[in-house]
């Protein structure tokens, strides 16, 4: 598995704090960042298969779950 980035560390850390699923509004609030970057964030997650999207939609996502790899990748780091 590859290293996770400061800021992919910090989107997980709070989405498990959040106790639901994870928004792009989320991942701005949380790193305070614009739009763009939230999206490179969620799509690298994407890519490394640490959160998976909800619903039925082919196109367009608007929330992401956390899987059990990234909750476990946080725990290994403590």
């Amino acid at each position: 598995m590859e290293q996770l980035s400061v800021y992919e560390r910090e989107v997980i850390r709070y989405g498990l704090r959040l106790m639901r699923p994870i928004r792009i509004a989320d991942v701005k609030y949380c790193l305070q960042c614009r739009y763009g970057f939230s999206r490179k964030i969620i799509n690298s997650l994407l890519d490394k298969k640490l959160i998976k999207p909800i619903g039925s939609g082919t196109k367009r996502y608007h929330e992401y779950e956390l899987l059990p790899l990234s909750r476990e990748l946080i725990m290994q780091a403590y």
